[in-house]
């Protein structure tokens, strides 16, 4: 649970240290292929930030000279319960997988929760990971549904059962959702396209 905190920590100082403010809850900008393929430096769209999985972040703002000096801005318990996720970032807003199938949007200057959405069918996820395009959030679910996210509501949009095991998450590819499956005997690759 520590590791996550970190995680949530050092995500949250991206969303911090680069001064983004929290887009207005009115209007919300569509995350295209080509913010996909070439992120805004305070932006983290994908479990590794870009395709090519460096997990490299090129803010300048955090030095040597001064990371003594960080402080703590905000912290979210997780909870109890299995956690492999990584936060992704979009315009200020992070959202962030918790144990028991629940997803936040929060706030990444204040660490309010924006939204939160539990999944009716409840359960352990160990999904490693969330994605954004368009204007939803896509998550693997406890019983092997992706699922689209309204990402200014978190209203749930749509939902598409798969097979096998739901444990790698999500990352979207020219509009394609695709969700790797659990390592296994019966190796199934499967994708679902966005209504």
């Amino acid at each position: 649970m520590t590791r996550a905190l970190v995680v949530v920590a050092g995500i949250a100082g991206i969303a911090l240290s680069a001064l983004v403010a929290v887009q207005a809850q009115d209007k919300f900008v569509p995350v295209t292929q080509k913010m996909l393929e070439n992120p805004s430096p305070d932006d983290w769209l994908m479990y590794s930030r870009t395709y090519d999985a460096q997990r490299f972040s090129p803010l300048k703002q955090i030095t040597k000279a001064n990371v003594g000096q960080i402080t703590e801005a905000f912290k979210k318990e997780l909870g109890n319960g299995p956690h492999e996720s990584i936060p992704i970032a979009y315009r200020g807003v992070l959202y962030v997988q918790f144990p028991g199938a629940t997803i936040q949007a929060i706030n990444g200057a204040t660490g309010a929760t924006i939204w939160e959405y539990k999944y009716a069918a409840g359960g352990s996820s160990r999904a490693k990971a969330l994605s954004i395009f368009d204007d939803m959030v896509y998550y693997t679910a406890p019983d092997n549904s992706i699922v689209a996210l309204d990402a200014m509501t978190g209203a749930e949009r749509w939902k598409v059962k798969t097979p096998g095991g739901a444990t790698a998450g999500t990352v979207v590819v020219e509009g394609k959702v695709l969700s790797g499956r659990a390592c296994g005997n019966n190796a199934v690759e499967s994708w679902a396209e966005r209504e």
